[in-house]
This record gives C-alpha cells, structure tokens and sequence, in this order.
C-alpha cells in the first residue's frame, strides 16, 4: 500500500526515516508547478491583508507570469548574457520573493512621502497596483544579472510590451508610484532632490554622495533583507557591490537586526567563519546560537 502525503511537518523522526522520496529533474519538471504553489500561498497572503478580490488578483498575476513573463524568459535567454548565469527557476523564485516583499502592507515606500501598499483603502486601484508592482519585480528579477548592454535590449522588448514607460532611459530607471499609477524616475527620488550634507562624525573616506545607482540599490535590497531574503550582488570589480551592502545594514531597525561583516579570503577557514559567527552571539544549549538580542542576524559576506 502506498500512501502520497503533503508534507511530513507532523511525522515523526522513524516515519521519515521509513518515507521513499520522488525528484523530479529541475529540466523536467519546468518552472510552472513552482508557480501555481506560489499563487495558493499568495491568495492566503492576500485574504490575510484583506485584499480586494483575491481570485481577480491570483488570476492577473498568473496571466502575467505565464505571458509577459514567459515572453521576457524566453527573450532573455536567447539574446542577453549575464554577469552570472541564472535558470529560469531561480528567476522566477526571485520574482517571488521580491513581489512577496514588495506587495505587502509592510513594506515601505520607494520615497518617504510616497504611498505606501494599501489593500483595504484602495478601491479600483488595487489591481492596476499589483500589476505594476509585477512589472517591477519582473524587469529586476530578470534583469539584475544582465550587463549593461543586456538591458538595454531588454529595455527594448519590455517597451514592446509595455508602452507606459516614459521615453528618456531605461525601463530600470524608474519605479511604480503607486498613488498616480504612473512610472517615476528614480532621479525625482527625494535623497536626490535636497542638498548633500555629510555626517560630521564621518570620514571622508566612508562618506557616499546618494546617487540614482545607491538610493535604487539601497531600496530594493533593503526591503528583500527586511524580509528576510538571502540575496548575491554580482558584478565587475569597483562597482560599489560592498559599499552597498555597507549602507543597507547600517540602515536595518538596530531592534530587529544585528548586523555582521565577514570578509573572506583564500586564507579564510571554516572555523574563521563559525568563530565570528558565534562571537556575536549566545548559546542557549550546546549546540543552539542564537542573537544576542530578540532580532534577526544579517550577515554580509564579501568574497
């Protein structure tokens, strides 16, 4: 007799040791299965929100993924090169996470008197909402791993798609405001209107001048750590990659994360790693660590 379960949550350590598993090649089984779970737990997450029309949500966000996205996917495999090969799978879990992040009455806005994601208060806006916002999350999840010239053909094909972009720079230098239902150039970004002035307790050496590259940067990955998704910037060397990173766990809520800084090198152990690690926190038994205060552990690995 042969018993097909959900999960083993609840199973005990001799039942799983007594469970036969099924793998299913990642090129087999293509990315869509993964879809159709992400939307049943996004229709949970929208009810628990208290979104307008859930099922009209789920199904215009899987009209979108299984058309626009598709389309994109396709387009990029076949005429972009990235700075690290990426699978679809792994593009289509990013989008995920990001629209995850994104779309959620706890995220912050883009800028800070901007509007913030709404579900109960937002009428016959919501969807045209939620479809930007997946545009959004599309054209970086797809596009952050590409080289400059990449983008900018992907800029082309998604301006095939989508003609509501404005017409001066690329699709990636604008974001959704979410009030106007409009694209804005990250350049109207509040950081950049006012005039810079550097902390006095700062070195010259430390001190970032905010541009459109640092405040996109700062956002995106921000809102991604705020919620707890592990994340890899890539890129040539000296474009900022460390810096960035820098700048996103200095601004993390000091009551919900403790940040570290773990620079690696061709002399870096194992035991380097877990002696760092474990400095900057508490066991609670032999074998449990925990932080050192009721928050989440960020690290920030430089390699």
């Amino acid at each position: 007799m042969l018993f097909e379960v959900q999960d083993l949550s609840q199973a005990s350590p001799a039942t799983v040791s007594r469970c036969g598993m099924v793998y299913f090649n990642v090129e087999d089984l293509g990315w869509k299965p993964f879809v159709m779970t992400w939307l049943n737990s996004r229709r949970q997450a929208e009810i628990a929100m208290s979104a307008p029309k859930p099922d009209t949500t789920i199904s215009e966000l899987q009209d979108f993924i299984f058309n626009t996205f598709a389309r994109t996917l396709t387009y990029k495999e076949a005429e972009c090169q990235e700075l690290v090969p990426t699978t679809a799978l792994s593009i289509i879990r990013a989008f995920t996470r990001m629209f995850d992040a994104l779309a959620s009455t706890n995220a912050s806005p883009v800028i800070p008197e901007g509007a913030v994601y709404k579900t109960t208060q937002a009428g016959e806006n919501y969807i045209p909402q939620v479809r930007m916002l997946a545009m959004f999350c599309m054209i970086w999840s797809v596009g952050g791993s590409l080289t400059t010239q990449s983008r900018r053909r992907l800029d082309s094909f998604v301006r095939e798609m989508d003609s509501s972009f404005p017409s001066m720079e690329t699709v990636f230098e604008y974001f959704p405001d979410l009030d106007a239902l409009r694209w804005k150039s990250w350049e109207e970004h509040t950081d950049l209107q006012k005039p810079y002035a550097p902390p006095a307790s700062t070195p010259y050496y430390r001190q970032i001048v905010p541009t459109i590259d640092t405040v996109r940067y700062q956002y995106i990955i921000g809102e991604l750590v705020r919620s707890q998704v592990q994340l890899v910037l890539v890129g040539t060397t000296g474009t900022g990659k460390s810096l960035v990173a820098r700048e996103v766990l200095n601004h993390l809520n000091a009551d919900r994360f403790v940040t570290t800084e773990l620079h690696f090198s061709a002399q870096t152990t194992a035991k380097n790693v877990q002696d760092i690690i474990e400095s900057r926190m508490e066991h609670t038994s032999k074998k449990v660590c925990n932080p050192l205060v009721a928050a989440a552990w960020c690290a920030s690995l430089r390699i």
